[in-house]
Parts: C-alpha cells; sequence; structure tokens
C-alpha cells in the first residue's frame, strides 16, 4: 500500500465506520437477527431524533493539525476503557449523490480499502444487505478477523442519507453501533458526519497497551473517512494515488492531540436539549421565632 501503513488494530472499527449500502426507504432489521444492542443504539437513536448534533468543542489543536480536513471527538465509556467511540465531521466538495454513490460501492471498495482481503455482500433483498469483511492478522497461529454487518439507510429526505451500521456476527469483535448522516450543503458540498462506537477482541495487541489500541483506531478511523472524502472530490484517482494523498492529510502529531482530548461520553454535550438540568438545592426551612417570655 502507498503511505503510511495501517495496523490490523486500526482496520477492526473499519467496516463499521466507512460501509453503507444503497437501499431505498428505511429498511427494518427482523428481531434476533443482529447481536444485543448496547446502550448507544439508543442513545444513536435520540441523537438522529434531535439532529443536528452539537460538536462538544473546538478542538484546541496546534501547528499543521489544524489543517486536517476532519473533526473529531473521542469518546470513552465510563467503566469500559476498551469501548471506543468516535464523533467526526468534515465537509467534502461533492454533490451529495456523488458521495452517496462511492460510499454505495461495495465492488470496488477494496480499491479504498486493500488492506482487506475480502470484502463482498452476503445476501441482498428487501430486507437490507448483508456484507462480510475479512482482514488478515500479521500474528501467527491468530485467525483472520471477520465480521458481518446489516445496513440500514433513510434516503426520504433528498438532501439527507442517514446510514445506520448494526454488526450481526464476528470473530473478534464484540460490540458495534454507528450513525452516519450526509447532508447537501450545496450543489456540490456535503457534509459528513459520524458516530461510531465499538468494541472488540484486541488479542496479542493488548499487551501494547490501551493508548496503542486507541490511537490506532482514531487513525484507521479517519483515514477511512478521507478515502470517501477523496474518492468523491477526484474520481480519477487510482487506489495508490488515493492511499498516498489521504496519508498526507494527517499530520505527525494529530493523532496524539486529538487522543489527549478524550472525554467521558456524555450525552447532553451532544444534545444540549437533552442536558439534565442541574438541581436546585432545597430551602432550609425558616427558623421558628423565639417564645416570647411570659409575663411574671
Amino acid at each position: 500500500m502507498a503511505g503510511r501503513p495501517v495496523s490490523w488494530i486500526q482496520l477492526i472499527g473499519l467496516g463499521f465506520l466507512v460501509t453503507v449500502v444503497a437501499v431505498k426507504g428505511v429498511i427494518a432489521v427482523e428481531p434476533g437477527e443482529s447481536r444485543e444492542f448496547t446502550p448507544y443504539h439508543e442513545i444513536l437513536d435520540q441523537v438522529l431524533t434531535h439532529w443536528p448534533p452539537h460538536f462538544p468543542k473546538s478542538q484546541e489543536l496546534s501547528g499543521k493539525s489544524k489543517e486536517v480536513p476532519i473533526q473529531v471527538q473521542v469518546w470513552s465509556t465510563p467503566n469500559d476503557s476498551d469501548y471506543i467511540g468516535l464523533q467526526k465531521r468534515m465537509m467534502i466538495h461533492a454533490p451529495i449523490d456523488g458521495v452517496d454513490k462511492v460510499m454505495s460501492d461495495f465492488e470496488h471498495y477494496v480499491e479504498l480499502f486493500p488492506e482487506f482481503k475480502e470484502v463482498r455482500v452476503l445476501k441482498k433483498d428487501a430486507d437490507g444487505i448483508l456484507t462480510r469483511w475479512e482482514r488478515p492478522i500479521p500474528f501467527p497461529f491468530v485467525p483472520d478477523v471477520y465480521y458481518e454487518n446489516i445496513y440500514q439507510v433513510d434516503r426520504t429526505q433528498s438532501d439527507r442519507r442517514v446510514f445506520r451500521v448494526r454488526l450481526k456476527e464476528s470473530n473478534r469483535v464484540w460490540k458495534s453501533d454507528d450513525l452516519l448522516v450526509i447532508e447537501a450543503k450545496g450543489p456540490s458540498l456535503t457534509q459528513f458526519t459520524v458516530f461510531s462506537f465499538f468494541k472488540a477482541d484486541w488479542g496479542p495487541v493488548i499487551i501494547l497497551g490501551s493508548g496503542k489500541i486507541w490511537r490506532d483506531s482514531i487513525e484507521g478511523s479517519v483515514l477511512s473517512d478521507l478515502s470517501f472524502k477523496l474518492r468523491s472530490e477526484h474520481p480519477d484517482w487510482n487506489s495508490e494515488k488515493l492511499q498516498s494523498e489521504r496519508v498526507k492529510l494527517i499530520p505527525e502529531h494529530f493523532v496524539d492531540e486529538v487522543f489527549d482530548q478524550r472525554q467521558v461520553f456524555d450525552l447532553g454535550e451532544i444534545v444540549p436539549a437533552l442536558r439534565t438540568p442541574p438541581s436546585k438545592p432545597t430551602p432550609s426551612p425558616a427558623p421558628s421565632p423565639a417564645p416570647s417570655p411570659a409575663p411574671s
């Protein structure tokens, strides 16, 4: 692959963060088809109900990191240090239909993400599209990572497309909930917003520490989104050109700076309307007046 190599850690969440399908209307997923929901499935429903979300704060980035064309907020889950959360937003200089077309082109996903051994459609019918992703692991005696995802999309609004991605089955990924929305901001301008929360069995890489896992996951997810941006803006670029150019957009310290600003997830920061109002202190009762002395 041209440019910076991408580790397998970075690619664990790649399928969740970047894969979508072209399906008319809203696809209903039968109960029992996918794994047990994490709390984030209901949380993302609330985010969508109160769309657009708030980006918690302006990133305090330095130097060339300020020029990266994507905002990233990293969310940690209370009492679960392995549960990775990302909120991202960027502008794509292409019409919404063109962005949608690139994101729906499964047949060429391996060109966008050549680190994968396979990306294929398992089932495509009125109930939706099921895809399988397989990635080699560079450790002896460790089986390849695979996962199958169910995709939903709402195209009822011409200027907005809503994608939901849910994990159906995997040998190494335990939980995943994603919400991705693209919105037309002009004839040739599309805003791309994604929320992704996932947890996996990191295998032998866990010895490198939680920080390594988080940083590689952040970098892999950003690279994947930039692949969509660059393919939409430069449809004539070949795979090698795209891979090398997306790496150039991420300066050396960007991932570290984003990771250092990680916050504990707070729905009220994203949807201010759902922010819990501060409790008002209960006023203390006024003291009873002292009794008047009895006349002598």
